[in-house]
């Protein structure tokens, strides 16, 4: 189902659920996972338990807006990330998207490792509806952006290019299909810090044009890029709000833990 265009709204998500299904059993030897195969092939059933990464989880992200999601790790937020993308759907709730979008996560996934440089910018660059002849005129301002001597292996095959170099070539590859919406998970935190710096200044001047949902554990980031943040805990909002509020919040949970522990 999907809602009414809203011109001001790119994203909404409505009581999103994400459910997981854990197997129970576990398999040492060659004769377990056999014996565990023949098991199936005979209808015995396997004991799975249920995992929810998401509990009902609602969010808006309107034009030009940046919006930051923090959480300790588990909590939810890639898996997030990965159901406005498309990437996965929802288990329960509905999500609409209105715009072009483009998924920066730290491996580079739409990159196919087995596919040269060259190829994987313009597959990119097809799925962003950029014609295969312009793809390939701006690819020679990818490989500059991207830097790092990458343009010597245009023509090699992705899996040869370190995390680093991959995770650079995702934001040279992303900022140059001109999209109306950036998802980054963290992949600002692979690569040296003078790219590091270059992709916060071209974001910067994105900054009421494009709008962006980052998921990131840097709350200087957070407060110095977005314009709202909520903070997911277990799969659920705990609170959502301005940056420097959920930023403070998170942080203090966090402070509290640590005393608890110690």
């Amino acid at each position: 189902m999907r809602l009414p265009n809203l011109s001001q709204t790119l994203v909404r998500g409505v009581d999103i659920w994400k459910r997981f299904k854990i197997p129970h059993e576990k398999k040492h030897t060659i004769f377990e996972e056999t014996a565990g195969l023949v098991g199936l092939a005979k209808g015995r059933r396997i004991a799975y338990e249920e995992y929810w990464a998401l509990k009902g989880v609602s969010f808006e992200l309107n034009e030009g807006e940046w919006l930051g999601v923090v959480g300790a790790n588990g909590s939810g937020k890639t898996t997030l990330l990965k159901i406005i993308a498309g990437i996965t759907p929802p288990t329960k709730g509905r999500i609409d998207v209105h715009g072009r979008i483009a998924t920066i996560l730290q491996l580079g996934v739409a990159f196919h490792p087995e596919l040269t440089v060259k190829e994987n910018i313009i597959l990119y660059s097809s799925v962003m509806g950029i014609p295969g002849k312009e793809a390939r005129r701006r690819i020679p301002d990818i490989l500059a952006f991207a830097g790092g001597n990458i343009d010597k292996f245009v023509d090699a095959k992705l899996k040869v290019l370190s995390s680093g170099m991959q995770s650079r070539l995702a934001f040279a590859v992303a900022i140059h299909t001109d999209p109306d919406i950036f998802f980054i998970d963290e992949a600002l935190a692979v690569g040296d810090l003078e790219f590091r710096q270059k992709c916060l200044d071209t974001f910067e001047s994105y900054k009421g044009e494009k709008a962006m949902v980052l998921v990131t554990h840097d709350l200087g980031l957070l407060t110095q890029f977005c314009s709202r943040a909520i903070w997911l805990s277990q799969g659920q909002v705990v609170s959502s709000g301005e940056p420097v509020e959920i930023a403070n919040q998170y942080k203090a949970s966090i402070d509290l833990g640590a005393t608890i522990a110690a």
